[in-house]
């Protein structure tokens, strides 16, 4: 793998930031503080990513953050252009090739494949070099071997850090039986669950209470419009009840008037004629007298007279007797008409008294509507109780979300002592036998072989013996450094001398581990203490080796090497 460019979004420090580098030895220089050992732990991130809640992912969460926190390497593979991003916000990993945009099935194996499946511990205690682990790996061996006494019983101690290794490997593994890697996708899957169904219960009890108040206000429409329609009906009722006895009242009226009429005679009309007739007799003898003297003569005249007065009398009597038969004769007629009127006055009130839909109003499908509410009802308190169990599920989900929160609490706990046996047990290994992927007998000859391509004449001058050449041999996860037939101390060393051993070991164990040379060799200051000559040869070495190497420095002489 050769990284071509690194692209940094945001992290930490840096925002924005694009690199270009090239196969071969690149050299990185500024002064401190401008985020050099933020880039190479950027490019240390992307190629193996970092673990959730760790203190590396919090450190370096960038200082302004806005949401966006990443970037992405593009790298040759296998002649192939990549491109690797990772969302250190999602813990998302991206792998994509840029000449067809191709995205393996399982980019996280793609990337293992591709980083020699190195693990993120192998790779920091190899092939990312830092002036701190120097320092560090030089205070555990002056702990360890630089005592005369310890040296003097070198076996024993070799032993007992042996055991002590194989003790805390024990206690490990035993931790390890008890750690749930799951645990932490069980919380996440438990999360998403519940906040699937609170949303789902939200949604759904928003419906409810919706199509609740609309069924509310459909039943309430509805029994409105049947005490409406009874109201009318009741009010028919009465209008026609009160028709009916109108009609009826009019009738009876109207007979008694015809019972009146019958009861009248033609008396008037015999004694008008009658009188008529005295009348004409009492002027015939009136007249007949004349010339008469004497009380009889009028006395016919005042027959004739009275007859006259009873003749007009009777016409006046005849013609309003004959007025009121004709009232009467329209009252017979009326009165048959009235009979019909409450006829049908009484058939209309009857059909009402029976319900006949000619005269009741009625609710259009009332029953129909009345099944449709019920329906409705029903199905509102399906949904009542299916939210009643929603609401349960939701209780008991946070009880499991708590629970798997405590769990995942307890795993961080077992994590962090895993944490720090790692740490325990790596001071004991001081480099060797790295997760059980290295030969000692190898690395021992091949750390011993940089060392020479490293050293010049003035190196170990003085110490070695005999002109014989420095050897470093790795024993039981030990070094040791022996020229002239005796093991030396560290104590003998210079600082310069003593970080070209460790930094031979450690290239000789990166080497073995990742023997197609896929990943690139980062160091982080790691050559501050060396003079320029053996920086120079240092620098020969790097430009040799056919390696990818990241050289971050705040001094200019590795540059001026370079050139």
């Amino acid at each position: 793998m050769i990284i071509l460019e690194v692209k940094i979004d945001a992290f930490g420090k840096l925002k924005g930031k694009t690199i270009t580098l090239r196969p071969g030895l690149n050299v990185i220089t500024g002064v401190n503080e401008t985020g050099k050992t933020t880039i190479a732990d950027f490019v240390k991130a992307v190629l193996f990513g970092m673990e959730e809640g760790s203190e590396e992912l919090k450190h370096y969460k960038p200082y302004d953050f806005q949401g966006v926190y990443g970037g992405s390497l593009r790298v040759i593979h296998e002649a192939l252009v990549y491109e690797i991003a990772r969302d250190f916000l999602t813990g998302s990993l991206s792998v994509r090739r840029t000449s067809d945009d191709y995205v393996p099935q399982d980019q996280e194996k793609w990337l293992r494949d591709a980083a020699a499946g190195l693990t993120l511990t192998q790779y920091e205690q190899s092939g990312f070099l830092a002036q701190e682990a120097y320092a560090k790996d030089a205070d555990q061996y002056r702990e360890t071997v630089d005592k005369d006494e310890a040296l003097a019983h070198e076996l024993e101690v070799q032993k007992d850090f042996v055991a002590a290794r194989a003790y805390l490997q024990n206690i490990r593994a035993g931790l390890e039986a008890h750690e749930d890697p799951t645990v932490g996708r069980k919380l996440s899957d438990l999360k998403d669950r519940a906040a699937a169904l609170q949303s789902d219960l939200s949604i759904k009890a928003q419906a409810y209470q919706q199509e609740s108040a609309s069924y509310e206000s459909d039943s309430s429409a509805f029994s409105e419009e049947i005490a409406r329609t009874e109201r009318n009906n009741q009010e028919k009722g009465e209008h026609l009840k009160n028709l009916m006895i109108q009609e009826k009242q009019k009738l009876a009226e109207h007979t008694e008037v015809n019972e009146k009429a019958a009861k009248r005679t033609n008396i008037p009309a015999i004694l008008t004629i009658a009188a008529g007739l005295v009348a004409a007799v009492g002027a015939y003898f009136y007249y007949a007298s004349y010339g008469i003297d004497g009380a009889r003569r009028y006395i016919f005249l005042g027959i004739a007279a009275l007859s006259v007065i009873l003749f007009l009398g009777g016409i006046i009597w005849t013609v309003l007797l004959s007025v009121s038969r004709a009232k009467a004769k329209k009252a017979l007629e009326a009165r048959s008409l009235y009979a019909g009127r409450a006829e049908d006055a009484e058939r209309e009130y009857q059909r009402f008294l029976n319900r006949d839909p000619r005269v009741m109003e009625f609710v259009p499908d009332r029953g129909a509507r009345e099944g449709q509410l019920r329906a409705r009802s029903d199905e509102l308190a399906r949904q009542a109780q299916m939210l009643e169990g929603m609401n349960a599920e939701r209780i008991d989900l946070g009880k499991q979300v708590a629970e798997a929160e405590t769990a995942f609490a307890k795993q961080e706990v077992i994590r962090n002592e895993e944490k720090a046996i790692d740490i325990a047990v790596a001071a004991f290994e001081k480099l060797g036998h790295l997760n059980g992927g290295t030969d000692e007998e190898l690395i021992s000859e091949r750390a011993t072989e940089i060392l020479a391509e490293l050293g010049d004449e003035r190196f170990l001058g003085g110490i070695a013996e005999n002109g014989e050449a420095a050897r470093i041999s790795v024993e039981g996860g030990m070094i040791f450094l022996t020229a002239g037939g005796r093991r030396l101390l560290f104590s003998e060393l210079s600082t310069s001398a003593m970080q070209q051993v460790l930094f031979s070991v450690r290239l000789a164990i990166f080497e073995q581990l990742d023997r197609e040379k896929r990943l690139p060799l980062i160091l982080d200051e790691s050559f501050a203490n060396l003079d320029s000559n053996r920086l120079y040869q240092v620098m020969k070495f790097l430009r040799a080796c056919g390696r990818q190497t990241l050289l971050f420095s705040c001094q200019t002489r590795e540059k001026e090497n370079m050139e």
